[in-house]
């Protein structure tokens, strides 16, 4: 019994340090989505039809369009989302 006991305190101290961390990495992210969603509050429909006349948009324009559509649909219901996110 005392040798389950110490695999479950060994089990229980990696979880409480893996919680830790991610508790801390999650503190320093929330800052950053919030900035994100406040620069996402300044767009409008004419910047999007300025992104759409682009014939080869400028290099990281894609990445940022994919994350903008990420964040909205965690406040837009009418976005929808698919098995890929």
């Amino acid at each position: 019994a005392t040798v389950e006991e110490q695999k479950c305190n060994d089990i229980a101290r990696t979880v409480s340090a893996q919680k830790a961390s991610c508790e801390q990495d999650l503190a320093a992210a929330i800052p950053l989505v919030q900035q994100a969603e406040a620069a996402l509050d300044v767009l409008d429909k004419k910047d999007f039809q300025e992104l759409k006349s682009f014939a080869k948009p400028p290099g990281g324009v894609d990445q940022v369009c994919f994350s903008a559509m990420h964040l909205q649909a965690g406040i837009d219901p009418n976005i929808e989302i698919d098995k890929k996110g």
